[in-house]
């Protein structure tokens, strides 16, 4: 089980030790759908100088990709439920009792009181409506594997079978679908998350 999924430290400004202050302290993601979609985001450790730390491991991140990639390949490896830290918050992030400003699927300005549904919400929301209680992962693999498409299946009682597919891209990609014998020749758009439903014949469930 997967908890506290989250973009973290938004705005923050950057510690002692951070070799790109710029780059740390993110701006502009209220009511604004380019930000979650654009590679602007930083976590507590993004360029810095800090022993033991790997700066490698940390580096600038989309928050639609960040989110949908860690639901895809957790799925893909048995993960059984994912949970949001902060499903709600303020315009800034808050509120927040160390100051550990993040992202949310829901912010609201709770001056105007105007609720922005971020991308994030979506993402979370199609995931909702096409991986119910009840279904089973069903692993997939990848016959020519890079590292901009990501997958995972789920299959419920009746044989429906959902295929969550991620393009970090910035260009559409043509992809075969196989399910045994079968297969069917599919394109995702750019920087996108994509939903394939199969219904699948009896002997397939067997």
């Amino acid at each position: 089980m997967h908890t506290e999924g989250c973009i973290d430290d938004l705005g923050k400004d950057p510690p002692n030790g951070v070799t790109d202050p710029e780059g740390f302290k993110e701006s502009n993601w209220f009511d604004n759908d380019e930000f979650w979609w654009s590679e602007t985001a930083t976590d507590w450790a993004y360029s810095v100088t800090w022993e033991g730390v790997k700066v490698e491991d940390h580096p600038m991140y989309t928050p639609v990709h960040r989110y949908a990639r860690n639901i895809i390949v957790s799925l893909d490896h048995w993960m059984r439920g994912w949970v949001d830290w902060n499903i709600v918050l303020d315009q800034d992030g808050g509120p927040n009792h160390v100051g550990n400003f993040c992202g949310a699927p829901i912010m609201i300005d709770t001056k105007k009181q105007y609720v922005y549904y971020t991308p994030i919400y979506y993402v979370l929301a199609q995931f909702s409506r096409t991986i119910r209680p009840g279904d089973r992962a069903v692993q997939t693999e990848f016959l020519n594997p890079g590292a901009d498409l990501y997958s995972c299946a789920t299959l419920n009682a009746h044989g429906l079978l959902s295929v969550q597919i991620l393009n970090t891209s910035l260009k559409p990609m043509d992809y075969k679908l196989q399910i045994g014998e079968s297969f069917a020749e599919l394109i995702i758009p750019a920087n996108a998350v994509q939903t394939v439903r199969v219904e699948l014949p009896e002997d397939c469930l067997r």
